[in-house]
């Protein structure tokens, strides 16, 4: 290998088809990083941070420290097995959770890179707060979130340890949306700035619909352990499965309200986003609405307009009997109850 290709996100632009496009991609001169997981953070994180027993993936399966450890090494002798390879000149990795690293954990990281003689490049989508709140925050009630609270959306902490200890001309940023709107993917467009041939788009779309994301955040409200270990994590992925296909995006009428998120942003985005345009040429707009947690709250938890028949069928389906009296906790508690 001569160089090292870091693909570090951000979050909620496409990356997860961008990882399920590149599995297993090697045109003879690079290769996807041969990790056990297409999304790379996870290997990175638990290689690189000092934290990684508290590492949330690790956590909502149950794994003890000494289980951490084994993956770390397992992981780390995957990526010295890549670095090593002589065979190939380019190693892709792909992982927007690599912002979750500590700024010495970057550099760390970088430096492991280095050690081998390879040259390191990075790539940045960004995306508007506009665009951003309403998607993390959909990500967040699917990984198990029971409260809502203020998001902070930090340009500087994603790029500035890249930024500061790579070349200019060694790390490129980009604006998400120019990136759709000249390719109408991500893989696609990914796979242009990075110079990959041959590159066949797995699409992912994990957007939820308003009646989706309202009851899987009531299903992590509810008195349940949905999360703990491997078979809860099984069974809580089987019922927000079912629930995104019975209540589907492609319904109007049930669209997510995404101006409602913006008022999760705080007010520090201002100099993030002065940040971004000072450094990287990019030029987004504030929301300009204030921080207002209590109207999220009391928009995701008015479950009035929710149209139940879907989910009776659902359970139906499931040979979960239902009554006309049946409460929509009592449907979800019991069809989460069905998988365990």
């Amino acid at each position: 290998m001569k160089e090292v290709l870091l693909h570090i996100g951000m979050h909620k632009t496409g990356t997860t088809s961008i990882q399920s496009s590149l599995r297993d991609y090697d045109d003879g001169r690079t290769r996807y990083a041969r990790f056990t997981n297409i999304n790379h953070s996870i290997p990175i994180i638990t290689i690189f941070s000092k934290d990684r027993d508290n590492y949330h993936i690790w956590k909502r399966i149950g794994l003890t420290p000494a289980q951490i450890e084994k993956k770390r090494r397992a992981f780390l002798e995957d990526l010295t097995r890549d670095c090593s390879d002589e065979s190939r000149e380019r190693l892709v990795i792909s992982g927007e959770g690599i912002s979750r690293l500590e700024g010495d954990e970057r550099e760390e990281l970088l430096n492991f890179f280095h050690g081998y003689g390879l040259k390191v490049k990075v790539i940045c989508f960004v995306r508007s707060p506009g665009g951003f709140i309403p998607s993390v925050f959909q990500q967040g009630i699917k990984q198990g979130a029971k409260t809502v609270h203020p998001i902070d959306l930090s340009y500087r902490r994603v790029l500035s340890t890249f930024a500061d200890l790579l070349s200019k001309e060694d790390i490129k940023v980009v604006d998400f949306a120019k990136v759709m709107e000249a390719h109408g993917d991500s893989t696609l467009g990914f796979a242009s700035i990075a110079g990959l041939t041959n590159v066949k788009s797995q699409r992912e779309n994990e957007a939820l619909s308003a009646s989706a994301a309202k009851l899987i955040f009531r299903l992590n409200q509810l008195p349940l352990e949905t999360l703990g270990s491997r078979q809860k994590v099984a069974a809580r992925r089987s019922v927000m499965t079912a629930l995104s296909e019975a209540y589907p995006v492609g319904d109007d009428a049930d669209k997510l309200d995404k101006g409602i998120f913006q008022k999760l942003v705080k007010p520090k985005i201002a100099g993030e986003i002065a940040y971004l345009k000072e450094n990287f040429a990019i030029t987004f707009d504030a929301p300009a609405r204030k921080t207002d947690v209590a109207a999220v709250e009391s928009y995701l938890n008015d479950l009035s307009s929710i149209d139940t028949r879907p989910m009776r069928a659902l359970l139906e389906g499931h040979g979960i009997t239902c009554h006309d009296t049946d409460d929509i906790d009592g449907m979800l508690r019991a069809f989460f109850q069905s998988f365990r």
